[in-house]
């Protein structure tokens, strides 16, 4: 406890972000809730689980009763709802509820999904407290330069929001891997979201997803190019 994670998986449409994204999520928490487990009697925890969707610069709540309403207010973590959970078995019952949403409502493939597990724990002993968040992202996909030309005038709109906040969240990482003094969290919905996961303590993996087909090279390139980005300094 103490440092923050972020989990982030880019890719075009179709290349398997989203399942690869609930594998790592499934995977992380599992050895978290161990980690805790381990050390029961010595340190009291608590989990929490909030989520949201992001498009453009409208987000929603996958939480709240008005899941499929989309809003421009609220627009931090800390403004998201929040459920309790004491298991791994809790967490993924509530993906399962929350991918049900986002199957029921979807209707774009520009939309940034976010999952976030806050982690408190209180030491028995010396009653110091310390504090986690583990972000899940699943950014919108990257669409193949072929299909763009058969795209509706929304969906070429919906594309560029998408983009614009996969850009914010590139510039918020090189900054923060830089050590700049200012950190462009305002550049978009999305990195204003995840601002207080995005730290200079935080621990960031970018996941890249391709299709591993000739007629993808383009969009390989590319993918490997923005991947490349945040390799660690020498």
């Amino acid at each position: 406890l103490g440092r923050s994670w972020c989990f982030i998986a880019y890719g075009e449409i179709g290349s398997g972000k989203t399942s690869t994204m609930e594998e790592v999520s499934s995977l992380a928490t599992d050895a978290i809730f161990k980690a805790t487990k381990a050390r029961k009697g010595k340190l009291l925890t608590s989990f929490f689980v909030s989520a949201a969707e992001v498009k453009g610069e409208h987000m929603r709540d996958l939480l709240t009763t008005d899941a499929l309403a989309w809003s421009k207010t609220g627009s931090t973590a800390a403004s998201l709802s929040r459920c309790q959970i004491s298991s791994q078995k809790e967490f993924q019952r509530q993906m399962a509820v929350l991918a049900g949403k986002r199957n029921s409502s979807r209707k774009s493939h520009f939309v940034h999904t976010v999952v976030l597990l806050e982690v408190v724990g209180e030491d028995i002993v010396s009653g110091t407290s310390s504090h986690s968040t583990i972000a899940f992202v699943d950014l919108g996909a990257v669409e193949n330069a072929n299909a763009r030309s058969s795209m509706s005038e929304s969906e070429l709109f919906d594309m560029g929001a998408c983009n614009k906040g996969i850009a914010a969240i590139s510039d918020v990482i090189s900054s923060l891997k830089s050590a700049s003094s200012f950190i462009p969290y305002r550049n978009s919905r999305l990195s204003l979201l995840l601002q207080g996961v995005l730290t200079p303590k935080t621990n960031v993996f970018i996941i890249l997803n391709v299709w591993p087909l000739q007629s993808h090279t383009s969009e390989i390139g590319s993918t490997l190019t923005f991947g490349c980005k945040f390799k660690p300094s020498a």
